[in-house]
Order: structure tokens, then C-alpha cells, then sequence
């Protein structure tokens, strides 16, 4: 309920600002706007001044700006206040406001979440160093080995894992080249990248220093005398290296187990007996969670907002150009659940999370506006282009063909991209 609740509140506040910005710039090139409406379908509520309807509809996914002759057949189509009445440079800034409003809400508020601090997985900033591989698993069966750092991805270097995350979103499902520093060697391993973008799904996991965040009651760990802060370095005479290789020596332990911690300067032995679960071998102890939260003051939150939304635009270009050229898979993109459950997840973090995530959509919202399909606000400037260069606009009947058309398209694409949001949360 949380998700929809801030989905509906993030996406109110993204169409406001675009819908605002074509609504501003008509009235500033004096076209009358009929209705300004925040959501579709029936009138809710809302309340007119002069002559715009100020409304909210039932169906909160979006929002409108109806202006005076928005097509040639409309009434007032010839009154010299409506669109179609307007030269082709005030339609094509008037079309043009929508998506630019939403990357200049970008840049505004994409500091704001640097002010308040972003939490990050502090791993992402490491070596893409692996501390396990998942039995049979891809990684597992492609001969990856703890300890191996990734170097490279074809031609991508890798730098840390942030740098192999994004590979995995891009690049699911194709097959790469991994360049793996092995020791004092270099090995090179041709795999076929999961379509799933997760660490796991490869069957990989990074290094996350085995410290105890949290201590069970009534389980082993408690009762032996383990403590919060406790460094694990050894189980049964094996080293630990990181967390995530804990459930693996458990689970091959026959029954007690000799549990070795660093506290302070201090090494410290338990014996104590795994308590079986459905779940495993448990011994009631939880990670720490390896978060870092970023603060940046007030001149370099800007400086950071101003590159992290250039680097989003260039991202969002990035997977543009892949998916028009065939080199993304349709099935890495997430539709309306996916960002509802994201922007929940968001929420929860905090609200410099939110606010993060929510300039992210902003600058999608904004790009993927100006594509040159019709119904979006780049179908209208493409037709403003064939106008200009045709010295007249295409007929009516031309111009809806069209918008059925691309209407058939974003249909599709919202089909297909809800099918990858079930198969996604279906799947675990």
C-alpha cells in the first residue's frame, strides 16, 4: 500500500511539472487552455478560474493540458487564440516546455537529495572483488573462483562493482567476455549473462566482512556468549572471508561448531550447535548492514546533482540508442509495477532516496517524451518538422493514422513490460 501511495505522489508531482510547462508556455504565447487536468477520465474535483478548468480525474496515471484547437477539425480551430492558429515555432515551444521542465525539475531537485544524504550499499564503491560463488551456479559451472576481481567486460573496464552492475542491466542475456585478475594472472572467460540483473542470478557475490549486526535470543550464537560487532574469522578450522560464506560451512558441519570471532584485539573461540530449520543450519546470527550514508554540503550537493543528472541523461540516451539498435533486450525494462515497488522501496530509505529516485524519473519522463512517436509530445515536433519542410501540415486523416499507430505501440510496450514486472516479482 506504501508503494502505490508514493508511486501515485511521485508520478502526481512528474506530470504537474510537465503538464505545467506546456500549460506556462501556452498562456505566455496567449493560446487559451480549456483544461488542466491531473490524472484521466472523469472529473473529480477541482475548480475553474477564468476561462482553464482546474481539475483532478479518476485515473491518477498521467494528466493533460486541453488547449483551444489542438487539431484542425476541432471547434475554434480557426480562432486566432487556439494552437493550430500558431506558427510552427510557438507549437513547437509549447510542445517543447513538457519535457524540458522535467529535466530542469531534475537539475533542482537532484541536490536537495545530496543534501539530505543518499544511502548506498557501501560494496558498490569496492574492487569487484568475488567473495562467493554459488554452487552450480552460472559462475559456478564457467569455472569463477572466490577471489577473482573483475577487470573488465569486453571492451568495459571495471572499476568497482557499480561498474558490473550496470553491465549486468545492459548487457543480460547477450554473451561477453570477462577479464578476471586471478593472483598474479589474468584469465579470460567467454559467459552468457543472465537475463535476470542480479548478482546472484550469475551466481556471484561480492565480499561483505563477516560482522555481527544482530544476535538471536534463544538461538546458539546468544547463548554461547557471540555479540553484536564481532568479527568471524574462522568456523571449523575454515577462514571467513565474507558473510555470505557462513550458510555454506554450516551447512557441511555434522554438528558442533568451533566458531572463532575478533573482538577488539582479542580472538575468542565458541563451540556451539547449529540449530536445524527449514530454512538450514541456523545459529542466530544477522550481518551488519553494509550501508554508507553521503552528505554533501550546500555548494557540493550541487556540484554532485549537476553531474549525477548529466550522467542520467547520458544513461537514459545510453539505453535508448541499445534498445533502437537491438543491442537491449526488451526484457530488462520495468513498467508501472516495477517503479511502484522501487519508489516504495525508495520511501523506506528516506527522503533523499525518494528525491533521487524521483529526478531519475523525471529525466526519463523527459527523454522518452521527445521520441519520435506519435501521441508523444517528439510525435508532435515530428510532424512540426514535416510541416515546415512540406511548407503545410499533413492532413488529418494522415496525422490519425498515426497517433493510432503509435498508440498501438506504447500499448504493446506497456504489455511487455508489465509481463517483465510479473515475470520479475513472480520469480522472486
Amino acid at each position: 500500500m506504501s508503494s502505490v501511495f508514493w508511486f501515485i505522489v511521485v508520478l502526481g508531482i512528474l506530470v504537474f511539472v510537465h503538464e505545467g510547462g506546456h500549460f506556462i508556455v501556452a498562456k505566455l504565447s496567449g493560446i487559451k487552455v480549456e483544461t488542466f487536468s491531473l490524472g484521466f477520465g472523469p472529473r473529480l474535483f477541482g475548480f475553474k478560474k477564468g476561462e482553464t478548468d482546474y481539475r483532478v480525474s479518476a485515473f491518477p496515471l498521467g494528466g493533460y493540458v486541453k488547449m483551444l484547437g489542438e487539431t484542425l477539425d476541432d471547434d475554434g480551430a480557426d480562432d486566432p487564440r487556439s494552437l493550430s492558429s500558431q506558427s510552427i515555432w510557438v507549437r513547437t515551444k509549447v510542445v517543447l516546455a513538457g519535457p524540458l521542465m522535467n529535466l530542469v525539475l531534475a537539475f533542482l531537485i537532484m541536490p536537495i537529495s545530496y543534501m539530505i544524504g543518499v544511502k548506498s550499499p557501501a560494496f558498490l564503491d569496492k574492487p569487484a572483488i568475488i567473495g562467493t560463488v554459488i554452487e552450480n551456479s552460472p559462475a559456478d559451472k564457467s569455472g569463477i573462483k572466490p577471489l577473482d576481481e573483475i577487470i573488465k567486460v569486453n571492451d568495459t573496464e571495471i572499476k568497482n562493482w557499480s561498474d558490473f552492475s550496470k553491465i549486468l542491466s545492459f548487457d543480460a542475456g547477450k554473451n561477453v567476455q570477462i577479464q578476471l585478475k586471478r593472483g598474479n594472472n589474468v584469465e579470460l572467460i567467454k559467459f552468457l549473462l543472465p537475463e535476470s540483473p542480479k548478482l546472484d542470478s550469475l551466481g556471484v557475490l561480492y565480499i561483505q566482512p563477516p560482522i555481527v549486526g544482530k544476535v538471536l535470543k534463544d538461538y546458539p550464537a546468544a547463548k554461547a556468549g557471540i555479540k553484536e560487532g564481532d568479527k568471524i574469522v574462522e568456523i571449523n578450522n575454515k577462514e571467513i572471508i565474507s558473510w555470505f560464506s557462513i550458510g555454506s560451512v554450516l551447512k557441511e558441519a555434522e554438528s558442533d561448531v568451533i566458531v572463532k570471532v575478533k573482538r577488539g584485539d582479542k580472538i575468542l573461540s565458541f563451540t556451539l550447535i547449529p540449530k536445524v530449520t527449514k530454512d538450514g543450519k541456523k545459529v542466530g546470527i544477522v550481518a551488519s548492514d553494509d550501508i554508507v550514508i553521503k552528505k554533501y554540503s550546500f555548494l557540493d550537493s550541487i556540484v554532485k546533482g549537476t553531474e549525477k543528472s548529466i550522467s542520467l541523461i547520458g544513461l537514459t540516451f545510453d539505453v535508448v540508442g541499445k534498445l533502437f539498435s537491438g543491442n537491449l533486450s526488451l526484457k530488462v525494462l520495468g513498467g508501472p509495477i516495477q517503479i511502484a515497488v522501487v519508489t516504495g522501496q525508495a520511501a523506506e530509505k528516506g527522503y533523499g532516496e525518494l528525491i533521487l529516485l524521483m529526478a531519475f524519473i523525471s529525466i526519463q519522463l523527459g527523454i522518452l517524451n521527445l521520441l519520435p512517436i506519435p501521441v508523444l509530445d517528439g510525435g508532435f515536433l515530428l510532424f512540426f518538422l514535416i510541416e515546415a519542410i512540406r511548407k503545410k501540415p499533413l492532413s488529418e486523416k494522415t496525422m490519425a493514422g498515426l497517433m493510432n499507430l503509435g498508440f498501438v505501440l506504447l500499448l504493446l510496450l506497456t504489455i511487455v513490460v508489465t509481463k517483465n514486472d510479473i515475470l520479475r516479482f513472480w520469480k522472486g
